[in-house]
């Protein structure tokens, strides 16, 4: 299951796609379309995830962090990227 959210920034031209995979077992593949933003491109994908699903960070250990290895990609007027299984996700 997949929730996500688009935010435009009219002043900065930006548009930012927040997207949540909640299966427990499986990566998805999330599809946008974006043809009205012609001349866009990904900046970056950035991912939140972790195999333990108890993993926390504490003051002293900051075991779950983001990074920027998420493979979005924008061709042909669509946005699509593989959400890896339990994460949060943010693609500009």
């Amino acid at each position: 299951m997949v929730d996500s959210e688009a935010v435009y920034n009219e002043e900065n031209e930006e548009l930012t796609i927040f997207a949540v995979n909640r299966d427990l077992d499986d990566r998805l593949l999330l599809e946008c379309d974006n043809r009205n933003f012609e001349g866009y491109q990904v900046v970056e994908h950035i991912v939140l995830e972790n195999d333990d699903l108890k993993q926390v960070n504490t003051a002293t250990s900051q075991a779950v962090a983001p990074h920027n290895n998420g493979d979005a990609t924008n061709e042909n007027g669509r946005v699509t990227a593989t959400l890896p299984k339990l994460s949060w996700n943010v693609t500009r």
